[in-house]
């Protein structure tokens, strides 16, 4: 399994989610699981970054709103 960061790219609101972090076995079931999954992704285009988990320190879901 490897780990991936899905970013929209579209217009979002303060309290719609923007970022997340998927864990899949490749970049394109990832984007998949993110659209069937989170809030909001269902349709804006996404930018889809595998990270290198030897150097990530920190990974998140962030959201603009409450």
């Amino acid at each position: 399994m490897k780990v991936f960061v899905i970013e929209r790219l579209d217009h979002y609101s303060w309290c719609e989610n923007y970022k997340a972090v998927v864990v899949e076995k490749d970049a394109l079931c990832a984007e998949r699981k993110a659209r069937c999954e989170i809030s909001g992704f269902e349709k804006p285009r996404l930018k889809v970054t595998e990270i290198n988990l030897e150097e990530a320190s920190i990974l998140s879901i962030e959201n603009t709103g409450a």
